[in-house]
This record gives C-alpha cells, structure tokens and sequence, in this order.
C-alpha cells in the first residue's frame, strides 16, 4: 500500500556509505554497480506503507554510488529499501534490519555514566556463548529466551562466576537460510566477489545453483557462520523488542556495569571488502561501545585492522598473527 509524503530531495554525499541523519534530513548512498537501475523506496515506520519513491539515475551517480538526501518535513523518514535492477535490495551498511526493510538509526542513546572496565588481556576470563542458545532451555530463569534482554537477565550469574567478559558469537544479521551448505561453501568466491562489488545480498550468485538445489530441503544457520551477512545490524530475531538497536545498547551498558567487557565474533568471508570490515567494526566500537572484536575467516586483512586509529585501544582476536602483528598487540595489553 502506497500512503505517499510529501518529500524534500537534496543532494547527497558519495563519501559515507549506508545513511545518516543531520537535523531532519537523512541521508543515504548505495553502490550500484554495472549501471543498473535503482531507486529508493521509502516506507513508514511499521515498513508496511510506502511513503515516497526516489529514482536513483545513472547520470547522478559518482562512480558506482548514488546518493541523495531526503527530509519529510515534519515527519521522520524512518524504513527503507532499495530496489536494483528490478529486485529488492537490503543496505549491506543499514544500522537496522527487520523482515526485509532497512531503518535509520537517530542515535538518540544515553550513554551518560557508561564506562568500559578497561582490562588488560592478561585479566580477561571470557565466557564465549551463542545469543539464542544460551537462555533457550527452560531451566535458564530468564524471561526473554534467547534475546540480548534475556542474556542482561543472566549478567549476575556469569558475574558470580568470575567471568570479565562475555564474547558474542555472530551477532549481526547473518541469512539464517541454508539449502545447500557444500554448494554455498564452494561458491564463496562467487559470493565474496559480489561483495567487493558492494552486492552484499548475493541473490544473484545463490539462483545460479537454483538447479542444484532446488530439490535439497532448506536447513537452518543455526550458528551465523555465513556468505550472507549485514554486518551493521543488530540480529533482529536475538531482541525481545522491535528495537534490536537500542536492545544491544541497554545490554552493553548493562555488561559495563557489572564490570564485564562484551567481544563481539566476526566472520569474514572470503574476499569480503577490507573497508566494509573495517567501517563495521568501527561502527560497533563507536555506536555501541563494545571492547573488542575476535575476527576470524579467509577475508580477514590483519594489518588493516592493528594499524587502525579508531580501533588502537580495542581488543583484537584474530587466528593468527605474525611477529610484526604481535608488536602491535602487546600495545593493547
């Protein structure tokens, strides 16, 4: 259903990929490669509705990113997606994701009393745990089974363990869909070369195998080791609430509070962008406080991420890291 608004179409900024608002306005920039047509779909804030379509023409674009600003007037632009060549296209950098739309984060937190605990590495007991899987059983006492509020229920007893930090493992939007696990594994080239091309959501590359996999049934990515991640967005299905943003917000805060640090665990896929990781990482850092990250998977660029600045006072776990790396590690401890 279209419930259209009156909008206001400015010019946008090629530079920060993914949106963000100033004022009233919000801004949004997408790669779009090979020239293929796009536009913007605006929606209300259930993502329901459509507000507003903006046409994203090829004339307009700097190199492959179309970028325009938008502001409704007294309203608040709030879902969005994109459609490219004709399909629907989820932001690979939305701070947001929830049944197919994309929303804009306004960074209204309180932050205010919010201190990192600040270990050194030497003093780190981390408690490693799957969002989901760790309050689900009946037996946990929790109330919210398997959110991010659930594990907040749970902070006073890994506290009384003994536990100084917590790490997450994949706690973005990951594609929770696996028809064909070989097939996927040995079409990761495919899938990491849509992503160097900014085609996160790799529709695409998986229809080529449709042939093969077609008659397979459709098993579930229960861990989040995955070709198909948003790597800027809390997992929406880990909240209890509508607001997966604010719901990982209140459990750091929460973490820091009881004196236990949150590492969050990356997968990267092969090939997958060095900016996009970085960028990511940077947002988790900056947007949600979290100390550090264990980053693991082919894609991973080490010395892009040690050398830096914004993430030289965060913990870095990778599998590996070479003498020269290791100098720079003992700097974080």
């Amino acid at each position: 259903m279209e419930k259209r608004t009156e909008l206001k179409i400015g010019v946008g900024n090629p530079l920060r990929l993914g949106t963000y608002v100033a004022g009233n306005t919000v801004y949004f920039a997408v790669n779009v490669p090979d020239d293929r047509e796009a536009r913007l779909v605006l929606t209300d804030p259930s993502g329901k509705d459509i507000i507003g379509i903006v046409d994203l023409p090829v004339s307009e674009r700097v190199g492959d990113v179309s970028c325009v600003s938008v502001s409704a007037g007294a309203s608040r632009i709030s879902g969005y997606y994109y459609e490219i060549g004709g399909e629907k296209y989820i932001d690979p950098y939305a701070r947001r994701i929830s049944n197919g739309v994309c929303y804009v984060d306004y960074e209204k937190y309180n932050w205010a009393g919010d201190m990192a605990p600040a270990y050194k590495l030497s003093d780190l007991i981390i408690y490693k745990l799957h969002v989901r899987g760790y309050t689900m059983n009946q037996k946990s006492g929790v109330r919210d089974k398997g959110t991010f509020r659930g594990l907040m229920q749970k902070i006073p007893y890994i506290k009384e363990m003994g536990f100084t930090a917590v790490e997450l493992m994949p706690s973005y939007e990951w594609s929770e869909s696996l028809r064909n696990p070989a097939a996927e594994l040995r079409n990761s080239r495919e899938a990491s070369l849509s992503m160097l091309r900014g085609n996160v959501d790799i529709r695409e590359v998986m229809r080529a195998n449709a042939a093969e996999t077609s008659d397979i049934p459709e098993k579930k990515n229960y861990w989040g080791y995955s070709a198909r991640n948003y790597y800027f967005a809390p997992k929406q299905s880990f909240s209890a609430s509508d607001d997966s943003v604010t719901e990982f917000r209140n459990l750091i805060k929460a973490l820091h509070k009881a004196g236990i640090e949150c590492i969050m665990e990356f997968y990267v896929a092969p090939g997958t962008s060095v900016t996009y990781v970085l960028e990511a990482l940077r947002n988790w850092k900056i947007a949600y406080h979290v100390d550090g990250f264990h980053v693991i998977g082919m894609g991973v660029s080490r010395e892009s991420i040690l050398e830096d600045p914004i993430l030289s006072r965060t913990k870095i776990f990778m599998d590996y890291f070479d003498d020269g790396q290791k100098s720079k590690i003992k700097r974080r401890t």
